[in-house]
């Protein structure tokens, strides 16, 4: 089964193509959006974003006949102007790729990413030395060539939407 996995950001979007049966990735990267961004142009960096993805999206799923969207799920933010920018994009990825492709889309909750990176909880709030083990992890693992930290999460996020669909299809879920 193969998951195109995305980490939602809107100065850097992290996005794989993941193969669950071989546990392998297939192509990683980032999408980074130039420039600071500002309050009028969050809409514009979204679409910008979407677009971006959709062109990844389109030769990935001639090539490989993508089955699902892993995109991490909202966690609380102390910010409400960029949780309200981080819902927009997240929730425009979601509608590109259930409405252009067909796929199935799997919220994975934000935790359930990191809870593949053995000992990681331990790391939480020292940011440095915790983004430093996940791509360590991803590389050490996947031997990924990995762009950073929002890459490697998005490995996590597609790895972990494979087990959340498959708790969902035995509790009779899905879509």
């Amino acid at each position: 089964m193969y998951i195109f996995g995305v980490d939602p950001g809107t100065s850097k979007c992290g996005w794989c193509l993941y193969d669950s049966s071989g546990d392998e990735v297939i192509a990683n990267g980032v999408i980074v959006m130039s420039g600071k961004p500002h309050a009028d142009d969050s809409l514009e960096r979204s679409i910008a974003i979407t677009q971006l993805l959709e062109r990844n999206l389109t030769d990935l799923v001639a090539d490989y006949g993508i089955d699902i969207l892993a995109i991490e799920d909202q966690f609380i933010q102390h910010n409400a102007r960029s949780a309200i920018k981080l819902t927009r994009l997240t929730g425009m990825i979601i509608y590109m790729a259930y409405n252009e492709f067909g796929l199935e889309v799997v919220l994975v909750p934000p935790r359930s990413a990191t809870k593949i990176v053995p000992d990681l909880q331990k790391l939480q709030g020292k940011k440095p030395e915790y983004a430093k083990k996940v791509v360590q992890y991803v590389v050490d693992r996947y031997d990924a060539p990995l762009q950073g930290i929002d890459d490697a999460f998005a490995i996590l996020i597609a790895r972990a939407g494979v087990e959340q669909y498959m708790l969902e299809e035995l509790n009779g879920g899905g879509q």
